[in-house]
């Protein structure tokens, strides 16, 4: 986690929890799992605040072109090069993530 003071953009993520499960456990697991995963295509998890909502949420560095949905949205004419070298990020970070045990979503691709 991150211990710098300068400010900078961030991306706040809502956890999702599922009905009957305890919440603050929960972002408590997550956090915990999330602050050890070092990887090239991962973000660091950079803290956790509160104030947006009833549980705490999650900050991690601002991506300027949002997630790989809407990065892919705007780039129309990528290269086929560029393209090749997404599928592998993306399947490097599945597999990290798949070692974890962690399920990873389209959003969460950055």
């Amino acid at each position: 986690m991150s211990t710098q003071s300068e400010a900078h953009p961030v991306a706040v993520t809502l956890v999702r929890i599922p009905t009957g499960v305890d919440g603050e456990l929960r972002i408590c697991c997550e956090a915990y799992v999330w602050i050890q995963l070092l990887h090239d295509n991962i973000l660091p998890l950079e803290g956790v605040t509160k104030g947006f909502g009833p549980l705490p949420t999650f900050f991690a560095p601002w991506m300027e072109n949002g997630t790989l949905n809407d990065y892919l949205r705007q780039e129309v004419g990528l290269l086929r090069e560029k393209k090749l070298t997404m599928v592998r990020e993306v399947a490097a970070s599945l597999q990290y993530y798949e070692y974890w045990g962690l399920a990873l979503w389209l959003t969460n691709l950055l």
